[in-house]
Order: C-alpha cells, then sequence, then structure tokens
C-alpha cells in the first residue's frame, strides 16, 4: 500500500476488541456473504466490546491478530479470533474502504501508517460505576 493516499481517502480501521467480565464475547457476529469473497461483520450488539471498538455491521475483515484471512473458511476465521484468550485484533474495512482500495488495485494491509486504530476500554464504559450494571434507556425525556 501506498503512503501517498490522498487525505481524504478512506482509511482501514484496525479493531482491537478485548472481553468484559459483565459482557458475554464481543458482541458481534461473523458471517459470509453469498456472492462476496471474504468474512464479514454480520450484526454488533448494543453496549459491546466490538461497538466501543468502532466494529461495524457489514465491515469486511481483512486480517486477524495480523494475520490475512483472505484465502480462509468460516472455521479458520473463528480459530484466528480465539486464538488468543479476552482479546483479538481485526483489520477492517468497510463498503466505501473496500471499494476504494480494490478500485486503485491497492492491498489493504495492517502494518501501514494509514490504519485507523481502535480499542476496546479495559473497563466498561458502557457499565454504571455505582451498580457494575448496564444503564437502561428511559422512554421518558
Amino acid at each position: 500500500m501506498s503512503d501517498s493516499l490522498p487525505a481524504d481517502a478512506p482509511r482501514p480501521r484496525l479493531c482491537h476488541l478485548r472481553k468484559w467480565p459483565d459482557f458475554n464475547g464481543y458482541g458481534f457476529n461473523l458471517h459470509a456473504e453469498r456472492g462476496k469473497a471474504g468474512q464479514f461483520i454480520g450484526t454488533v450488539d448494543p453496549l459491546s466490546p466490538a461497538l466501543a471498538a468502532n466494529l461495524h455491521a457489514g465491515d469486511r475483515i481483512i486480517e486477524v491478530n495480523g494475520t490475512n484471512i483472505g484465502s480462509e473458511n468460516h472455521q479458520q476465521v473463528v480459530q484466528r479470533i480465539k486464538a488468543v484468550p479476552d482479546e483479538t485484533k481485526l483489520l477492517v474495512v468497510d463498503e466505501e474502504t473496500d471499494s476504494y482500495y480494490k478500485e486503485h488495485k491497492m492491498v489493504v494491509r495492517g502494518d501501514t501508517d494509514l490504519v485507523d486504530i481502535y480499542e476496546t476500554p479495559v473497563i466498561n464504559p458502557f457499565t454504571n460505576p455505582t451498580t457494575g450494571r448496564q444503564p437502561t434507556r428511559s422512554l421518558c425525556p
């Protein structure tokens, strides 16, 4: 990948997800899309580590923990995600970014300065520190 991208070019995101003791899993599901090569993020749960690390539904996964997964199947990608206990790093592109890099015949890699990095905080920011529970939404203004 060239370091001479225009300033307004879309950028891949490296999402470093960490599990929280008060949340089950990372809060996203992985799926393949019919007619599209690769593995994609399905839903992202509200108030989840995935949401806190800026992961979005529809993102295509390029790398898991620094390894390109372009030729791997679903089960292999799941195993890579689970390889490091309680954390994983996903290099992802949204549809716009994916199209941009394909159009410019550029390879997306996580080891460049052209990647935006996001991390799940070590402590769940969505938990009420007083009660230890996640906040509930009020129906009243």
